[in-house]
């Protein structure tokens, strides 16, 4: 009797999941759609963050590896959405807007040049690349004085300073790409050179760190010199078209406030101190042969044919899960769920960090930058912690000291809230969440912008900043009851415009009495902050689906945000954001608030005369206006024109093609004058309704002044509970 044949479904899933790599997407979509039990793994996430990284050279997301839906939307959205937007401090062009003319700039001096020509930015803004074409960008970082770009075909971009101590000198508001030795052929979209493809890359203080696809270490201290390969005396680095394999594979570059480091395949942990290139160096070297240094017990690799001793210090520390260099520490998890720290400058010993031990977590992923950092749970916490607790168990473990340093306590709207991402400023700190959505926290130093909140004047005030006695702005504390969640920032020009409407509107004499009555008190400010927060998040809420024509309406449904926030990025006093955007569902949501302008003249056209004959109307062609569907103002939240509807064309980018809609300019910008303004054809629907500055209860029952016309705001969600004595 014939012995049955073994065909590919009789398989197990680890036997399948082992072939999955090898296919292209389309091979892999059609042969899991052979059958129900092959097709239960068409979004195997595994395949999907494999076919990602290896096609759009994307960082690694521990926290979203098992989404196998996130990584195909990726996928399917990265070669064409993607946007870098920028905000903060802009004293060094580090943020690659320029509000000069190129041919202007050229004629200013270059000491005013470096001086002038930018500003700080506090709303984010997209970059726009009208000097250079970087491609498509799949990763993002900021230095010190620098931002960083890394596109799909392994090239990394610079903007602004690399080094801001030791030069002005830099690339200004103009990216420049990274270059390399003249020995070494540049891989680009034509041609591709593994050795100077670099495929992940760390940006430093006042530094870069790159590893290429053979497994190439190159750093950069200045953008207008080539970067220099890195090599060790005392390790042998193992290179190869895919990276190299087995010891001596450089697995991670980390570049950090004035160390670089990298994990090595046998070595574990290495670090070196960044160096400066010298004005007597030999300029024709290509490479740096330096010493390492290794942390000890950072070397186990887990696998079938490699054993350790288990009274080892390798096997009571683990195996390494990510790292991070912060200003004087190197931080490290491994997967026995435990946190270790070591000092710099020479040392190989380290300590654990028992602070973040407990039976009920698993560990995650580390994060951070200079002074703080921050652990990552399965369960869904995020613990941050700065470099005073390094510190102490430093000096604990040298003195031998009894009492163990504990966490401090933790911003409750990080916990359980589905971050999976932080990024630190000197004295900011913005969190990027599953949703695609960023929200801010802590002060920006000079006014800067680095929150991206909005200038305070023009409705950065309303969302909470307040100007401390150093020329700084801080957030107020948020609201009682209200602390499970951060200020969320917003890249869309309408709710940009319509804050810039309510702080105008709170400047009317009318309003003046109300905004004193906010503003004077912090419980107030953060009551106040709260609605607009409330607001803010409601937005698009009365957004509709036109629902091929049936005249019932549904409200938009969640994911609606056509601003997608993949990574996030922060450094000194800057921020940025590598954005996916829908931009058919933005200029709906733009046109969604627009209304004809009744102040706007236009000339008649022969439709228009065909209608005005057809209703039989006597009006006389000067005096004709666009009609205007007028609504009451109950409160001032943005209530949309009801008589627009607009199709809403969904979150899936390439398994559906909505038609392009005609864009009509939006109105001129609240500064405008009001000459200018008159001529916009289309205005704000908030400016139709002439909405007012809110007037809210207060938590103690307090009602903010405003005269018997002027209606009490309702609250979208709940109003914040009274203040505890």
């Amino acid at each position: 009797m014939a012995e049955p044949k073994t065909t590919l479904i009789d398989l197990p899933n680890d036997i399948l999941f082992l072939i999955f790599p090898y296919l292209e997407p389309k091979d892999f979509l059609s042969f899991v759609s052979t059958n129900k039990t092959l097709y239960s793994s068409h979004l195997e996430p595994s395949y999907w963050r494999h076919v990602t990284r290896k096609t759009f050279r994307y960082p690694n997301q521990p926290l979203l590896n098992t989404n196998g839906e996130r990584w195909q939307w990726l996928y399917k959205s990265l070669r064409t959405r993607s946007k870098v937007y920028t905000w903060g401090q802009n004293n060094r062009g580090e943020l690659g807007h320029n509000y000069v003319d190129s041919r202007r700039e050229q004629r200013i001096p270059p000491r005013r040049r470096r001086l002038g020509g930018f500003r700080h930015i506090s709303w984010p803004t997209d970059i726009g690349f009208k000097d250079t074409d970087p491609g498509i960008i799949v990763d993002l970082q900021c230095g010190g004085w620098s931002t960083s770009l890394l596109n799909q075909d392994g090239a990394i971009f610079v903007v602004g300073i690399l080094d801001g101590e030791r030069s002005w000198q830099g690339a200004g508001h103009q990216f420049m790409r990274l270059s390399f030795p003249e020995a070494y052929i540049t891989s680009s979209y034509d041609f591709y050179e593994p050795s100077t493809a670099i495929r992940q890359f760390s940006a430093g203080r006042s530094h870069i760190l790159g590893l290429s696809d053979s497994g190439r270490i190159w750093t950069w201290h200045d953008m207008r010199r080539s970067g220099r390969h890195i090599k060790f005396w005392d390790i042998d680095l193992c290179e190869g078209e895919d990276g190299g394999l087995g010891l001596g594979r450089v697995k991670k570059v980390v570049a950090g406030w004035g160390e670089s480091s990298a994990y090595i395949e046998g070595s574990g942990i290495v670090y070196w101190n960044i160096g400066r290139e010298s004005n007597d160096e030999n300029k024709e070297s290509d490479a740096w042969l330096l010493k390492s240094t290794a942390l000890e017990g950072t070397g186990l690799r887990r696998s079938r044919t490699f054993s350790v001793d288990r009274d080892s210090l390798e096997a009571k520390v683990g195996e390494v899960i990510e790292h991070v260099v912060l200003e004087g520490y190197i931080v490290f998890i491994t997967d026995l769920n435990k946190v270790f720290a070591a000092a710099t400058g020479g040392n190989t010993s380290i300590v654990e960090i028992e602070a973040f031990a407990s039976e009920d977590r698993t560990l995650k992923d580390i994060q951070g930058s200079f002074r703080k950092f921050a652990v990552f749970t399965g369960e869904g916490e995020v613990l941050q912690a700065e470099k005073s607790l390094l510190d102490a168990y430093w000096n604990r473990d040298r003195n031998d000291s009894s009492e163990p340093p504990r966490l401090d306590a933790q911003l409750p709207s990080l916990q359980h809230n589905n971050v999976i991402a932080l990024a630190f400023g000197d004295y900011h700190l913005q969190a990027l969440h599953s949703d695609g959505t960023i929200t801010s926290y802590g002060r920006q130093s000079n006014a800067c912008g680095c929150l991206g909140l909005g200038d305070r004047n023009a409705g950065g005030e309303l969302r909470g900043l307040r100007s401390l006695w150093n020329g700084d702005e801080a957030l107020v504390p948020p609201a009682q009851g209200h602390k499970d969640r951060g200020h969320e920032i917003f890249f869309d020009e309408p709710r940009k415009e319509w804050l810039a409407y309510m702080e105008k509107a709170s400047r009317e004499t009318e309003a003046l009495d109300r905004r004193d009555f906010y503003l004077v008190s912090q419980h107030n400010h953060s009551t106040l902050a709260e609605w607009f927060e409330q607001e803010g998040r409601a937005f698009y809420n009365d957004f509709v689906d036109e629902n091929d024509g049936n005249e019932e309406t549904i409200p938009l449904k969640a994911p609606s945000n056509p601003y997608f926030a993949l990574s996030i990025t922060a450094a000194g006093w800057h921020s940025g954001a590598l954005i996916l955007v829908n931009e058919d569902l933005a200029e709906r949501q733009t046109q969604h608030y627009l209304v004809p302008n009744p102040t706007h003249d236009s000339p008649k056209t022969d439709k228009d005369e065909q209608d005005q004959n057809q209703s039989g109307s006597s009006t006389s062609s000067s005096n004709h206006k666009p009609a205007v569907q007028s609504q009451p103002i109950q409160h001032a939240s943005p209530i949309a024109h009801q008589s627009r509807r607009v199709l809403f064309p969904g979150i899936e980018p390439l398994a559906y093609h909505p038609p392009t809609i005609t864009a009509r300019p939006p109105p001129s910008p609240e500064s405008a004058t009001p000459e200018n303004r008159a001529k916009d054809p289309q205005i704000w629907a908030w400016e139709e309704q002439k909405a007012i500055f809110p007037r809210l209860r207060m938590p103690n029952g307090e009602i903010a002044p405003g005269d018997e016309t002027t209606p009490i705001a309702t609250w979208r969600g709940e109003c914040p509970p009274k203040e505890a004595e």
